[in-house]
């Protein structure tokens, strides 16, 4: 009986620790994800601008952010800003 309550403690905690270590990433992945898409934003005011060379800065930053976290859709995007701004350069 004393076996089976101390596993069952020892379980618990091990599950607590990890689901907490995941919120934390879960939180940094959605800091970095906001700073992406204001980054972005940026990049895209300095485009409609004309201003490219800012543009692309902000577009680099967005990407580098992107590609930290894995998010695909927000890599893909930022490559096409890129490519957007060398063409219309």
């Amino acid at each position: 009986m004393r076996k089976t309550i101390t596993s069952i403690l020892l379980l618990s905690i091990i599950l607590t620790s990890c689901s907490s270590v995941k919120g934390v990433d879960s939180e940094i992945s959605n800091e970095k994800r906001n700073r992406a898409a204001e980054y972005a934003q940026l990049g895209t005011k300095f485009f409609s601008d004309s201003d490219y060379e800012k543009a692309l800065d902000f577009f680099f930053l967005s990407l580098k952010q992107n590609i930290s976290i894995d998010n695909e859709e927000g890599t893909i995007g930022s490559y096409n800003s890129i490519g957007k701004t060398y063409f219309a350069a």
